[in-house]
């Protein structure tokens, strides 16, 4: 054999040894191709991309349903229809209530593909006027399944139902009133030929006002579900009280708010106090004869955050204490330190040079903020001889 028909010999053999390879690669990727489930074969690529994105970053289904403004005890009930988008089954696995005021069940414990199963909901609110919401659940047994949550709203509302409960008159200091004011309305079938209000506590007044109303005698406001969605008549009470009368305290007053058979009691609080607070009340400093400086700090706590105030807005004068000095520090919002410190030096009592102070000093400081806030702090000053 020439040579060269030796080096054609070699070509060949390397080139079925190429076409091979290429045959064997194209048998191994049609197989793996062929054992993909039918949704990965899918040639829409774009839905299957949106179907994946969507369960992992959304792996919860939010289902609402609001039943408006309701009665208490009454019975409702909502059928939600739960889709299944993806190309795979859901298994029920349960349905999770929050409470047994809730119930439900399913009409199928197996979702299929793009199919839907309804879901009814039943919901019994308690008493008690309140906005509420309640979830239902279904966790299915797939791990790319997604939560599927069931929720229903409403709005419990007694025939004879109050905006706020209790009221809080806001912290009254010695001014000339505070107010505060709720409404009332009637959430029944009928209008009420009067809102009766009694109150025992000579303290607090209260003002009744109607709110002009639009809609005909015995006619509540109703959606398309039958439910009602707004009271048929409303009252605004409000209540003032003048704390410049009343002592430094705590004061609660119960009012009766009476509309036909419906009766409801009303708690009113309201606390009196200082504008500003001293703690302690008198600063007590004491002296030792070694001369050593004395340092007291007094806490000053203000009824009204905006009454505190920064170094620069308070004038300090000290009356008959020369030698206290006195530096004002703002705290954390209602609350100031006034820093005393005696610096007398007793050792120094005989050359003069010091005052000192004989037995006991009675002084005090006066403090003035914004030129409309003023106290005095009383100050004791004790010379120990021991």
């Amino acid at each position: 054999m020439s040579a060269l028909q030796k080096k054609t010999c070699d070509f060949n053999a390397k080139l079925r040894r190429f076409c091979l390879l290429i045959f064997l690669f194209y048998c191994v990727t049609v197989t793996a191709c062929s054992s993909q489930e039918p949704e990965e074969r899918s040639g829409d690529s774009n839905a299957l991309k949106f179907v994946k994105a969507d369960l992992n970053q959304h792996p919860e289904i939010i289902l609402k349903h609001d039943f408006g403004i309701v009665s208490p005890d009454s019975e409702l009930e909502h059928v939600f229809t739960v889709v299944n988008p993806s190309r795979s089954n859901w298994t029920i696995k349960e349905a999770r209530t929050v409470c047994s005021c809730t119930t439900s069940q399913v009409s199928s414990n197996t979702l299929k593909p793009g199919k839907s199963i309804s879901v009814p909901v039943k919901y019994k609110p308690g008493t008690v006027s309140v906005d509420d919401v309640k979830t239902v659940t279904l966790v299915f047994n797939e791990a790319g399944a997604p939560l599927v949550r069931l929720l229903v709203a409403c709005q419990v509302r007694a025939p004879l139902t109050l905006s706020q409960t209790p009221v809080r008159l806001n912290l009254a200091r010695h001014q000339p009133s505070v107010k505060a004011s709720i409404v009332v309305g009637n959430f029944g079938t009928t209008k009420w030929s009067e809102l009766a209000v009694e109150c025992p506590d000579s303290w607090l007044q209260i003002v009744k006002k109607p709110l002009l109303s639009t809609l005909p005698q015995n006619q509540a406001v109703v959606n398309q579900e039958n439910t009602k969605t707004g009271p048929i008549e409303q009252w605004v009470l409000e209540f003032t009280a003048d704390p410049l009368k009343l002592d430094y305290g705590d004061y609660q007053a119960n009012v009766t708010i009476r509309g036909a058979e419906y009766q409801e009691i009303l708690p009113v609080f309201m606390s009196v106090a200082p504008r500003v607070s001293i703690i302690p009340k008198i600063a007590l400093l004491a002296i030792g004869k070694d001369g050593k400086t004395s340092s007291r700090r007094i806490t000053v706590v203000f009824a009204d955050a905006k009454d505190n105030a920064r170094e620069d807005q308070v004038a300090l004068k000290m009356r008959d204490l020369p030698d206290l000095a006195v530096r004002w520090e703002p705290g954390p919002e209602r609350v100031s330190y006034l820093h005393l410190e005696w610096r007398a030096n007793f050792a120094h009592e005989a050359s003069g040079q010091s005052r000192g102070i004989q037995g006991n000093t009675v002084g005090e400081i006066a403090v003035a903020i914004r030129s409309d806030l003023e106290f005095t702090i009383p100050v004791t000053i004790t010379r120990l001889e021991l």
